[in-house]
């Protein structure tokens, strides 16, 4: 039997001791057997506990031999993934793409890598609302928890429980569990986590560190005592003074810390040490009241793979809340990430008003902004900033509300406290800021309402100093220059030409500050995503450019605004969720810039009367929620249990999120997903030399080409592995390739099994039955019209009507995103990009297309290909429609006319979102790097070109000569740019 790829990176050791010592990655790890009853998993999450390195110190007495060289032992107890391979015994049911989550038994751990076989009673299917982030932290702590209190305990409702250590991840999931049979908890804990676990639904809690719960709880008043592995000693003390006689039960953990020989109990007490057994059984009983929306996994932080040793010294220190998550194939994605910290008015108003717990916990799964005003206290910004900075990786970037400009909200007065009451006090407040972020990626969003008030008529901004203050914030956060700045306008001042003529030139200046990447509107507001377009557009036409482009505040829009009021108004609902997937081509985001609940301020006349800005607002939080997006068409409740019966179902799937939430505010934007070239795995056998380079490759989204070169298997195969690999939230991106006479030109790629248009039909649903509706990126047969335009050999191919057929079938999943391929050469002069336009606005009638993407298999440098897709969206008289970049080999451009297996490339950028570039939506690797173009040995090559293998095989000498002008991060052989 044959696994993807024949060897992967796992963690391992060959002898007990130090986790830290010990602990190697070997690069180059090969499958064990496959017994009859296990599964092999690919890995895409695992977490570390406490038992990780204590079975490397002192392992042998658990797993009765010693690893050795010739018999390395792997690590790792939680994970989840996807199978990959089956036994040949009984797998009750699993089959090839299942997505599973569980723990390994003792004498065969090894999570920690990217592939690791388990016996089938070890697993369970992963929980349908989690992501694997968060079951790879459910196996350990919450089959322990559950066995200790149902199993052990025999936990029922009404009952009383005492949990010792409800801040460690165990004594987390127990208070869960406990309250989910309906059980009374207390629990021990920190000053420092008491919020944390007082949310999760403890009743009580004792802050060990100021009192001993010994002398707090009645004698003989608790049913139930569960040690976390805290205070195993206390059997022989407290206990026997807490526990009810003769019913009382007390479970503590194998290797707990203080144990000591126990007495018998002199009040007939039960005592049980365990030691947590795996089973899918009770896994299945997890996922329950996981899917219930009774248990959850606290995420205190997440590391790669290869930072291993990082993630363990921090759970050794003792300081985490919540699991430490290892990503381990997940890093294949192209993940565009945004993290926050809830804010800081949930925590409380979860507690103060449990009706309104469901309801927040729903909003702090999406990205909301981190305001750093100087409203708060400088121990209280430092303490935001610190657990911003501290929760949220150096991959992600940030996203911060900077307000705090002298004599703030001016008109009003609502926000206008605060400690900044001079420039220099501004600067100085900047300056806490930017030493805080450092050259960390962030997204800045400018001094909200600050340009509205300095441009509208009768302006008291103009007065209050607002320009110069804004230029020196604007120069200030440009300094780093991995800063994104979004310069807030009130939206009032582009609702029409006049007044936005009034904003641009205060832009124009700001600009000329530092690096101003456009603006955010309706901040706070109400004002409708449409409406909003529209104030965007007067906004690009009164600056003369579409280069500033714009963000939405979407936090309470849903309605739009039947009145002029601004203040808490009673009609506002929580809008559609974060996301860069705003549907309108100049709108980057739709954001929750103002935290949904949060007052205006105490407002009157036909207003809610509110509380202070800033402070939470019951009221006006729960007319939010019942008239907001989630009732109306995500299918929850209303405060007070009602569902929306006429909620738009079919709306679900058409909203992307920006973010979905790890707890504790880490969040995830979209990712991009692909699986590894098929071609990759036989070149690292092939070629053991290439081995590292190639899987630094596959760290990236690399698009997955269905084409008809290759059999109905290979396809099928294909698709099945994408479609179970690829999260339902991710973006599948495929390239099509497979219309009738392909490469009519060159004829390298000619060959394959589509001769006809009814070939064609039966090709493209075989794709879209496998995609269903699914989201996906699709690139419209790479070449087709630039051999098709201007009378190309296309032309006579009926490529123009096959295209048409693509593109009809294609856009019947609403979920897909359409971009057709265009070669370059068309773009480079407008009489050509006018041709390509005729063509595009035809396809347009079939179906819905997105945009276009260029320089595919191509060697075009980034900067050229912005001045084509400039002349494409010129020609098609809009800029509608976007482009995309293929990257894959155009590091160093192309010095000739040549484009096969040209010897001067190099490996581009890699696959991001972040081009820094308004009409560009994505670099992208579309030619799998590595792969030939043909063995090009016609005379019309010229001695620029390489004489390759056929199209689409592994190309060792073109990869070779790729490698050593490679620009991807962490390679060996980064070239300098």
């Amino acid at each position: 039997m044959s696994y993807p790829p024949t060897t992967f990176k796992a963690f391992e050791f060959e002898e007990f001791g130090d986790a830290v010592e010990v602990l190697k990655l070997n690069p180059l790890a090969v499958h064990k057997p496959l017994q009859p009853t296990e599964v092999c998993v690919k890995v895409y999450s695992a977490a570390v506990n406490p038992i990780d390195y204590s079975l490397l110190k002192y392992g042998k007495s658990f797993v009765g031999k010693n690893p050795s060289r010739e018999n390395p032992f792997r690590s790792g107890f939680d994970m989840a993934g996807v199978i990959v391979a089956i036994g040949v015994g009984n797998v009750r049911g699993f089959k090839v793409g299942d997505k599973v989550f569980g723990m390994p038994d003792v004498a065969n751990t090894g999570s920690f890598a990217e592939y690791a076989n388990v016996d089938v009673k070890f697993l369970a299917p992963k929980p349908t609302n989690m992501s694997f982030n968060d079951a790879a932290g459910v196996p350990t702590v919450g089959e322990t928890s559950y066995q200790s209190l149902v199993d052990y305990g025999k936990l029922k409702a009404g009952q009383r429980v005492l949990i010792l250590g409800g801040g460690s991840s165990c004594g987390m999931f127990a208070i869960q569990i406990a309250k989910a049979i309906g059980a009374e908890v207390i629990t021990t804990c920190s000053s420092r986590n008491t919020e944390l676990v007082k949310s999760l639904g403890a009743d009580n809690i004792i802050d060990y560190t100021q009192e001993k719960w010994g002398d707090v709880l009645l004698e003989h008043s608790v049913d139930f005592i569960f040690d976390c592995a805290m205070e195993s000693d206390s059997w022989n003390f407290e206990v026997q003074k807490i526990l009810k006689p003769t019913t009382g039960i007390f479970v503590t953990l194998a290797g707990a810390r203080g144990m000591s020989s126990p007495i018998e109990s002199p009040i007939g007490a039960s005592r049980f040490c365990i030691f947590a057994r795996s089973r899918s059984s009770y896994l299945e009983s997890l996922t329950q009241l996981i899917e219930a929306g009774k248990l959850k996994t606290v995420i205190n932080s997440v590391y790669p793979l290869d930072k291993l040793k990082d993630a363990i010294k921090e759970q050794m220190a003792r300081r985490v809340q919540g699991k430490i998550i290892i990503e381990i194939n997940l890093a294949r994605h192209v993940q565009f990430w945004k993290r926050y910290t809830a804010p800081n008015s949930y925590s409380g108003a979860k507690t103060d008003h449990p009706e309104f717990a469901t309801a927040i916990e729903a909003l702090e799964k999406h990205a909301i902004a981190s305001w750093f005003t100087d409203r708060l206290s400088t121990d209280e910004r430092s303490t935001m900033m610190s657990s911003l900075l501290s929760e949220c990786s150096e991959d992600t970037r940030l996203s911060i509300v900077v307000y705090g400009i002298p004599n703030k909200d001016c008109d009003a007065g609502y926000s206008s406290g605060g400690s900044v009451k001079s420039t220099s006090d501004y600067q100085a407040f900047l300056k806490e800021l930017t030493d805080a972020v450092g050259d960390r990626k962030v997204l800045y969003v400018v001094e909200p309402d600050a340009v509205g008030l300095l441009t509208k008529e009768g302006s008291c901004g103009s007065a209050a100093g607002y320009l110069d203050n804004l230029k020196i914030a604007v120069e200030a956060l440009s300094a780093n220059a991995n800063a994104k700045l979004y310069v807030d306008v009130g939206y009032w001042m582009l609702a029409d030409s006049t007044s936005a003529s009034l904003v641009a030139p205060v832009l124009k200046e700001l600009g000329s500050c530092g690096k101003v990447k456009g603006v955010t509107i309706n901040t706070s507001n109400y004002r409708s995503n449409e409406e909003v377009a529209s104030y965007c557009s007067n906004f690009q036409t009164a600056m003369g450019s579409n280069d500033m482009t714009c963000i939405v505040d979407t936090s309470r829009n849903y309605n739009g605004s039947p009145t002029s009021d601004w203040c808490n108004v009673a009609t506002a609902g929580v809008g559609k969720p974060p996301t860069s997937e705003t549907g309108i081509s100049n709108l980057d985001y739709f954001m929750w810039i103002k935290p949904p609940g949060e007052s205006d301020g105490e407002c009157t006349s036909g207003s809610l009367t509110g509380t202070a800005a800033g402070t939470f607002f019951p009221e006006g939080f729960k007319l939010l929620w019942d008239k907001g997006y989630f009732v109306s068409e995500g299918g929850m409740a209303t405060i007070d249990g009602n569902t929306d019966q006429n909620q738009n179902q079919n709306q679900n799937g058409k909203d992307i999120p920006l973010a979905h939430c790890l707890p504790l505010g880490a969040v995830y934007a979209e990712d991009l997903c692909s699986i590894a070239p098929s071609s990759y795995s036989g070149a690292k056998t092939a070629y053991p030399a290439l081995a590292s380079a190639l899987e630094t490759m596959e760290q990236y989204s690399i698009a997955a080409w269905y084409t008809d070169r290759l059999s109905d298997s290979d396809r099928s195969t294909m698709l099945s592995s994408l479609t179970s690999e690829c999260s339902e939230d991710s973006r599948m991106t495929i390239a099509v390739y497979g219309i009738p006479d392909k490469d009519c030109n060159a004829g390298l790629s000619s060959s394959g099994t589509v001769q006809s248009t009814s070939d064609y039909e039966s090709f493209l649903k075989e794709l879209t039955d496998a995609v269903g509706s699914r989201k996906v990126l699709y690139i419209v047969e790479p070449d087709a019209i630039g051999l098709l335009a201007n009378d190309g050999c296309g032309a006579s191919a009926g490529y123009l009507d096959n295209l048409k057929v693509a593109v009809a079938a294609l856009s019947a999943n609403s979920n897909a995103q359409l971009y057709v391929d265009v070669g370059y050469w068309l773009l480079a002069d407008s009489t050509n990009a006018a041709a390509v336009a005729t063509i595009i606005n035809e396809l347009k009638a079939s179906g819905t297309l997105k945009g276009v993407t260029i320089n595919t298999s191509n060697y075009r440098s980034t900067d050229e290909v912005t001045t084509y897709c400039t002349n494409f969206q010129t020609a098609i008289g809009s800029t509608d429609m976007t482009c995309i970049i293929d990257t894959s080999r155009n590091y160093n451009g192309s010095p000739s006319t040549d484009w096969c297996n040209v010897k001067t490339a190099g490996i581009g950028k890699p696959p991001t979102s972040e081009t820094g570039i308004s009409n560009l939506d994505y670099f992208m690797w579309i030619k799998p790097p590595g792969e030939s173009d043909g063995v090009c040995t016609d005379t019309s090559y010229s001695s620029e070109s390489l004489t390759g293998v056929s199209a689409g095989s592994f190309y060792q000498e073109g990869f070779q000569l790729f490698e050593v002008r490679i620009n991807v991060p962490g390679s060996c052989r980064v070239k300098t740019m």
